[in-house]
């Protein structure tokens, strides 16, 4: 169970100035960089009062309709755990486009950014200091007093069923093949990642939208 003073933390409006932006997929896009999530961590939980562990990693090649290499994909699973606070696993990724591929550098680079990804997202379980409402469709958890997280949303869900996605997996997938845009590809992605799917239908989803990501760019 949390402590009072950690989930009086947790509830505190987001300081804007943490929040940084990049434009991607020819929009700009809002995010916490990994060091200020890490940081806030240990501000409200201690150094020593949370941890997590790497489950699993996953190095593919990716290739275009006509099978050249656009790059590898890099996907972790984390498992974060907190002092009062049940686990929690996701999944993350990192890409390398081809024209940085050999390189032991780029390889690492991959590999931080899959499992910076997966522990950022294990962490907005907690809430806005994490980051979770930075985006409209996000839903946005908040603790309430015996430090169990209770997920409450921005907008009218009435008519969507939020204790299982709305589409299949396979759905989802022949969505993302019809995408013409970058744009419309990430808007998607944004909604998609927050369905509740389970871990391995996530890494296999980002997968698909990373190959059509490299199709539409082609």
């Amino acid at each position: 169970m949390l402590h009072k003073d950690q989930i009086a933390l947790l509830r505190e409006p987001l300081d804007k100035k943490r929040v940084k932006s990049r434009k991607q997929g020819g929009k700009q896009v809002t995010y916490l960089p990994g060091h200020d999530v890490i940081d806030t961590a240990n501000r409200i939980f201690g150094e020593d009062g949370w941890g997590y562990t790497i489950t699993s990693q996953i190095q593919e090649t990716i290739t275009d309709m006509n099978g050249v290499v656009t790059g590898v994909l890099y996907t972790a699973t984390v498992r974060l755990e907190i002092d009062g606070c049940k686990p929690v696993e996701d999944v993350g990724t990192g890409f390398v486009y081809a024209k940085e591929m050999g390189t032991f550098a780029a390889r690492s680079k991959g590999i931080k950014q899959a499992i910076t990804d997966a522990l950022k997202r294990c962490f907005r379980v907690k809430g806005v200091q994490f980051g979770n409402g930075l985006y409209d469709d996000d839903p946005v958890y908040e603790q309430d007093e015996t430090g169990e997280r209770k997920q409450q949303y921005k907008r009218d869900t009435s008519t969507s069923n939020t204790t299982k996605p709305a589409l299949s997996v396979p759905q989802v997938k022949s969505n993302i093949s019809a995408i013409k845009s970058i744009a419309e590809l990430d808007n998607f992605y944004a909604v998609i990642m927050d369905a509740g799917y389970q871990p391995g239908e996530v890494a296999a989803l980002k997968k698909a939208f990373n190959e059509r990501s490299q199709q539409i760019a082609v």
